[in-house]
């Protein structure tokens, strides 16, 4: 299980992981609610994630994507600072 962050100007991606599976947030910049991944809508149950501080997250297992899929979004931030095109991404500060 790992917790990643990375910059790009003012942007943030945060990456949760463990062995299976793992979930998204891109902060366009701080204070911003965001945007998180989605995966399988159809997915039932509840996934675990352990932050770096110890502390444990659990999220809709519909929201997690495959692990490749989060290595390669992490690339593209990393290359471009925006969300992946190829994650389908829910708005947080969307009432």
């Amino acid at each position: 299980m790992s917790e990643i962050w990375r910059s790009f100007g003012k942007a943030r991606l945060s990456a949760l992981r463990n062995e299976q599976c793992g979930w998204l947030m891109w902060l366009a910049e701080e204070g911003d609610a965001g945007f998180s991944s989605r995966g399988d809508c159809s997915a039932e149950g509840e996934t675990e994630f352990l932050l770096s501080n110890g502390q444990r997250d659990v999220y809709p297992t519909a929201w997690v994507l495959p692990l490749e899929t989060v290595q390669r979004a992490i690339a593209h931030f990393e290359q471009s600072g925006e969300r992946a095109p190829f994650v389908d991404w829910h708005d947080d500060g969307a009432i």
